[in-house]
């Protein structure tokens, strides 16, 4: 990731669909942000920085609510749970944290990767998480607890990102090893290998009806797979590295982000550009699209 002094930008409209984005900017963040997470109603957003801390803002004014402080190195990765009362960071400190969002305090520490952790997410009954590492695998954990229960192996390089899928029965892991591999939640078992990128895969996301799913890598590409047969559908061409992906709630576009600083927002059906904006010079480290699907925020 590029180094500079970093804000997080706000791009709205009525609708993303209408392809002509606002830029607003949150209140000026002198720390490169890494990752984006935005609560279930839409009103609040959870970032995660260089800085070591997590910082969760209100949408509607722009400004910081409270900054949440534990980790002891960069923070990678965060998610929000299904209620919006919880949050959990990853970080290259090789832990996961459970925080509590009403008052700002972490309630656990996960411990048990070999490695800097790179994603994380709830499980739809917000009663269990999983992370992904460097360390080649994914962990599910159980929160009351704390504890992993099941850890999956099969990865032949580093794991940067994870998504959850099949309402919550599936997990898509994105490697370094150019691959996605698709796994059962409930016993491990790895299900597919998605083949097709030539370089690392750094972000990946699915489409609510857990039918589709689409990875962003290194090698300028996004992929559109058919989940249930593993095939790929369409490939996005960038002119950059691609970093992040986000797709819209009703599955029909997706927001990337690159490397040279661009932003595009896709057509999946088409597999053609809607729109494609720049309002910076640093490379999007993270892309997201609200619940109600109007609104994109970008991490830089």
């Amino acid at each position: 990731m590029k180094s500079c002094n970093t804000f997080i930008e706000y791009h709205t409209t009525d609708s993303l669909q209408k392809h002509a984005p606002v830029f607003k900017k949150l209140t000026s963040y002198s720390a490169v942000v890494n990752a984006i997470a935005i609560t279930p109603d839409g009103k609040k957003a959870i970032t995660g920085s260089n800085n070591h801390t997590c910082v969760l803002w209100d949408l509607a004014s722009r400004k910081p609510i409270k900054t949440l402080k534990g980790h002891t190195f960069w923070v990678v990765a965060v998610a929000v749970s299904p209620d919006g009362k919880l949050a959990m960071s990853a970080s290259w400190d090789e832990t996961c944290i459970l925080w509590d969002l009403g008052n700002g305090k972490s309630l656990k520490t996960l411990k048990g990767h070999a490695d800097v952790v790179n994603a994380v997410a709830f499980t739809p009954d917000g009663k269990k998480a999983v992370s992904v590492s460097n360390d080649r695998t994914c962990i599910l954990w159980d929160l009351e607890s704390g504890n992993p229960l099941i850890t999956f192996k099969g990865h032949s390089g580093g794991i940067n990102a994870m998504v959850i899928c099949n309402y919550g029965k599936g997990i898509l892991t994105a490697s370094t090893n150019d691959t996605c591999i698709l796994w059962d939640l409930g016993s491990g078992k790895h299900l597919k290998t998605l083949k097709g990128h030539t370089d690392n895969v750094y972000a990946v996301a699915v489409t609510l009806d857990g039918k589709q799913a689409l990875s962003a890598s290194w090698d300028q590409t996004c992929i559109l797979w058919n989940l249930q047969s593993g095939k790929p559908i369409e490939t996005l061409r960038h002119g950059s590295e691609v970093l992040a992906v986000s797709i819209t709630p009703d599955g029909k576009q997706a927001l990337t982000g690159c490397w040279d600083g661009k932003c595009i927002l896709w057509d999946l059906g088409s597999g053609k550009i809607l729109s494609s904006f720049k309002g910076h010079t640093d490379s999007v480290n993270a892309v997201i699209v609200t619940p109600d699907g109007k609104t994109g925020a970008i991490g830089i």
